[in-house]
């Protein structure tokens, strides 16, 4: 932002600078930065006391991306000109962009004590927090935004985000309708709305939004991977196969079309469609050869079944979740768990102390922190998807956090642990041995492993590879498993699905003798 100030020469010096700011003005303007720059910094050294010249050489340095030097001059503004909220949300900004966001709405707040109808001060500080994960709070400040500026169409949109996030659909699209028809040639808002209205089941009139931002960006996967899923949600798989095969033959599919494709391949091998579901995997085949394709065509049955997932599979995967989850989906996921798993955990491990070390080996987003680390003198998360493992240290709760393969992890934690805990992996391993061994040799003597699993009914194999490329165990070999690593199972606890198309679910004691 900008401020200006009506500056009367009174020396030679006086009108020297506001002549080097003319220059350095209209250097900016035309995008020679450099030479902006050099002629502000030039004006400054003649009038170091015009908090003006130090502004706008901040704004120069801004525009170089010098966001240090930036910082340093609008700094200097501030402290020349206290009571000018603009230099100090310009101070603010450059904080936040050098990631400083404790420093950076410090300033802010400054500059809305001076002005309260500051609306971008409202909306920094707003995506502050939303990238904090304090969703609250954030809502709170996107309004204030609207309230300072109801035509921010900005902050609109991302409070259309922010209530997507927890949970309020309804609400979210109200905003991001009103975002899309204020800004109707800008994509972002329609793909925003698309996505939203796909979440909350209103596919066709997501079709609507997806056609719209496949006019707006014709040669992106994104509007035909919307498509391919709005179609999906209506059940018409053939068309939906169509359009996810036009996202996957653009020049850059991305991952989210490919996790479509396997959606919609699995739909239609579930729905006894097996030719078209092949089919499909062979134009995603042509369009080359990938992690995700490999695990679908394991899943359809058309490759070998292999002993575990592709951990870049996992990792592409657990990224894609992570990208969509919102606070409800994460508390709702917690909820069905976590009852069973506390009570559980205090049948063989007593009042929680705060005296374990606790190895969570596929830790998430970090839902399950509450429940275990009153047990842990020492929680380590582990997870191999970066965007998790950062909401997960929202919490604050783990002591550290690995981003890695769990088989790694457990193999360099050797007579570590008191307990080990797991709520997903098993859904992506076939052969659970490795497991059993490594979980072994991290225990220390008497300590325990928790493992939560997809279960398959007692009549079917021991393992299997289902369409949606999860296993399935059946709850004797699990135990069979453990026990040839030498842990003893001490409990087999049936959980209801984790969603409701979901199957069944195992939760496996065992403890090291």
């Amino acid at each position: 932002m900008t401020d200006t100030t009506d500056s009367t020469p009174a020396t030679p010096e006086d009108a020297a600078a506001l002549t080097l700011q003319a220059e350095g003005l209209a250097a900016l303007e035309s995008g020679d930065n450099a030479q902006a720059v050099s002629l502000l910094t030039q004006a400054v050294g003649l009038r170091p006391d015009d908090a003006v010249l130090r502004a706008d050489l901040g704004m120069a340095l801004e525009h170089q991306q010098d966001n240090e030097g930036a910082k340093g001059a609008y700094a200097m503004a501030v402290a020349l000109d206290p009571d000018n909220p603009i230099y100090r949300f310009n101070l603010g900004a450059a904080c936040q962009r050098l990631g400083q966001g404790h420093e950076a709405a410090t300033h802010y707040l400054d500059a809305l004590e001076r002005e309260p109808m500051l609306a971008e001060a409202y909306f920094n500080l707003a995506t502050l927090f939303q990238d904090a994960g304090h969703l609250d709070i954030a809502e709170q400040h996107y309004r204030n935004a609207l309230e300072a500026r109801p035509a921010y169409v900005e902050a609109a949109a991302n409070l259309g985000l922010v209530l997507r996030r927890l949970g309020r659909l309804g609400e979210a699209l109200d905003y991001l309708r009103a975002t899309a028809q204020a800004q109707p040639d800008v994509a972002q808002t329609f793909s925003n709305l698309g996505l939203v209205l796909n979440e909350a089941g209103q596919y066709q009139e997501a079709l609507t939004a997806f056609d719209r931002l496949a006019a707006l960006r014709p040669f992106e996967a994104a509007p035909h991977v919307g498509r391919a899923h709005a179609l999906r949600g209506l059940g018409h798989l053939s068309e939906a196969a169509t359009a996810i095969r036009q996202a996957l033959s653009r020049p850059e599919p991305t991952i989210s079309a490919e996790l479509e494709a396997a959606q919609i391949a699995a739909a239609l091998q579930a729905g006894g469609n097996g030719a078209a579901a092949q089919a499909l995997v062979s134009a995603w085949r042509a369009c080359g050869v990938t992690p995700i394709l490999r695990h679908t065509e394991a899943a359809l049955g058309v490759a070998p079944t292999p002993p575990r997932a592709d951990p870049a599979y996992l990792r592409q995967m657990y990224d894609a979740q992570a990208a969509m989850l919102t606070e409800q989906t994460v508390a709702s996921a917690a909820a069905t768990l976590s009852s069973t798993l506390a009570s559980t955990l205090a049948r063989h491990l007593g009042p929680a102390a705060g005296t374990l070390q606790v190895l969570e080996i596929d830790c998430g987003v970090g839902a399950l922190a509450p429940l275990l680390k009153p047990y842990a003198t020492h929680l380590v998360g582990v997870h191999p998807s970066d965007p998790a493992l950062q909401m997960a240290a929202r919490s604050g709760l783990y002591d550290q956090l690995v981003h890695g393969d769990h088989a790694q992890v457990l193999e360099q934690s050797a007579d570590s642990a008191n307990l080990i805990v797991s709520t997903d992996i098993a859904n992506h391993l076939g052969d659970l041995a490795p497991l059993a061994a490594a979980a072994a040799d991290a225990l220390l003597p008497g300590g325990i492993v928790a493992l939560v699993m997809d279960a398959a009914e007692p009549w079917a194999p021991a393992v299997t590879l289902k369409e949606n490329g999860r296993y399935l165990h059946r709850r004797d070999a699990v135990e069979t498993a453990l026990r040839q690593a030498g842990l003893a199972v001490v409990e087999a606890v049936p959980l209801p699905p984790a969603t409701a198309a979901g199957v069944e679910r195992l939760l496996v004691v065992a403890r090291k003798g």
